[in-house]
């Protein structure tokens, strides 16, 4: 028996995190087009490029501790993908230390979110 408890399909309410990336859009595209997805948000430093028109797009950052809970608890997803990476082609400095802060911080306080979070049901690591 189905549950009455909520209307949102299977996959429910998704976050895709860099979703205006390279990878990050395309998979947006193929959650946009699955029945069994729910309304798409994405959440990205730069949404000027790479933006679908269904998918509700936000610019922030994983790094930001309390914009991210507080985006979290907002939107309350159920599946999280996390396809955020400072392109790693550029080796500079500054660019170790971003790539070093969304990938590893970032993945950190992601799943540190999802983790206390009570709608977080799967997070997914695109690496």
């Amino acid at each position: 028996m189905a549950s009455s408890t909520s209307s949102l399909p299977p996959l429910g309410t998704v976050l895709v995190i860099g979703g205006c990336g390279f990878l990050g859009y395309h998979l947006v595209r193929a959650l946009l087009e699955d029945s069994e997805c729910g309304p798409v948000y994405v959440l990205d430093v730069r949404i000027s490029t790479n933006i679908h028109s269904c998918a509700n797009c936000i610019t922030g950052s994983i790094t930001a501790v309390e914009t991210f809970d507080a985006f979290l608890k907002k939107i309350q997803p159920q599946v999280i993908f996390h396809a955020a990476s400072p392109n790693p082609t550029y080796t500079t400095l500054s660019n170790r230390n971003l790539f070093y802060e969304t990938n590893v911080k970032g993945t950190e306080i992601l799943l540190t979110a999802a983790t206390e979070s009570e709608s977080v049901k799967a997070s997914v690591f695109t690496s």
